[in-house]
């Protein structure tokens, strides 16, 4: 049990931190101050603020936090880390009982 407890967290950090790769929209110059990144929950923030887009909407990727500045919630991050790997277990358990049920008949 505690093997895939733990296997079922480093599943949900690793699907947390890929999440990062989906860009996030902007809808408007007042938003660039703050693009929020990362899902179920944005943690991590970035101010693009310095960029001058031809329109909007406009997507924005994770980009250098070097250039751009960046501020990450650990507590929100630590939060989509918990409750991707309470979802996951979830399923896992709902699929051993369900493989369980429909070997026996």
């Amino acid at each position: 049990m505690a093997k895939q407890v733990i296997g079922c967290l480093c599943l949900a950090a690793v699907l947390v931190i890929a999440s990062l790769l989906v860009p996030a929209t902007v809808d408007g110059s007042a938003e660039m101050d703050k693009v929020p990144h990362g899902f179920p929950f944005p943690f991590l923030w970035q101010s693009v603020e310095k960029l001058d887009p031809p329109s909007f909407p406009r997507s924005y990727a994770v980009m250098l936090p070097q250039e751009y500045p960046t501020r990450v919630s650990l507590i929100k991050l630590s939060l989509n880390v918990a409750l991707v790997g309470a979802v996951a277990f979830a399923v896992l358990q709902i699929f051993r009982r369900w493989r369980a049920g429909s070997s026996v008949t």
